[in-house]
């Protein structure tokens, strides 16, 4: 724990400069919302908003799904190890941070080693009481508008993940067609199959006996039957407005 705490605040200590990132830059605000790139103040906001999120959305899940003893300790896990690649820079990185009055209610981190073919989704969160506020859509569109060099953004998502996955869906995220190579993604087990629609309602079935959601009454239809077999599903979204880099 004591080992935990000086990593977490020795990383702090790096978050004073921005790194600039291969993609436009561009701080921007919409309803009374900022968005703002690579703001290491705010680092302690984003590692407590993804925990505030995630405790929520994993709220019925075991966590032996998750291959964990405490769905919090592998939150936090995973959101300083985000916050250290950023630090470190060993995968082009960048956050994009959405803050109300100064406090941070969400962020997205992508990689952006094979910008502009690919912008990778790395990690995402919204504070529980911002959601179904389109701050996703808002930060996923300001990506989008002012890099229409850009061709495509991909995301591998966890299949336990449903309320990302259904964000993904209302926004027009399809399975991918193939799937790029992501520099950290050899530990994973992502799936491969054509492009199509990812129609949440019409390809996620009935939860097989040993789903670890079939008896927390989550609604059976959000369950995959490959989903013991398959971690995440790797989806797609092409940029409507790339405009090729002649």
């Amino acid at each position: 724990m004591k080992r935990s705490i000086t990593l977490f605040f020795s990383l702090c200590v790096f978050f004073i400069t921005p790194i600039f990132c291969g993609c436009n830059f561009i701080n921007f605000e919409k309803d009374g919302i900022s968005y703002e790139w690579n703001r290491f103040s705010d680092i302690l906001g984003v590692r407590s908003v993804y925990l505030n999120s995630f405790s929520h959305s994993y709220r019925n899940v075991a966590p032996n799904a998750l291959k964990t003893d405490s769905i919090k300790n592998f939150l936090l896990h995973e959101i300083d190890q985000e916050i250290e690649i950023l630090r470190s820079q060993k995968i082009d990185t960048c956050f994009l941070i959405a803050k109300d009055h100064g406090d941070v209610i969400g962020f997205f981190s992508f990689d952006l080693s094979q910008y502009p073919e690919n912008i990778f989704i790395r990690k995402s969160a919204i504070r529980t009481d911002y959601k179904r506020m389109h701050i996703g859509s808002n930060i996923l569109n300001g990506i989008l508008n002012e890099n229409r060099d850009l061709y495509r953004l991909v995301c591998a998502v966890r299949r336990i993940n449903l309320e990302g996955l259904y964000f993904l869906d209302s926004f027009g995220f399809k399975v991918a067609k193939n799937i790029p190579a992501n520099q950290d993604s050899s530990n994973a087990t992502h799936e491969n199959s054509p492009r199509q629609s990812l129609g949440i309602n019409n390809i996620l079935l009935a939860p097989l006996v040993s789903d670890p959601f079939a008896q927390k009454e989550i609604e059976p239809s959000m369950h995959d039957r490959n989903f013991s077999k398959k971690i995440y599903r790797t989806l797609e979204y092409v940029n409507p407005l790339y405009i090729p880099n002649s």
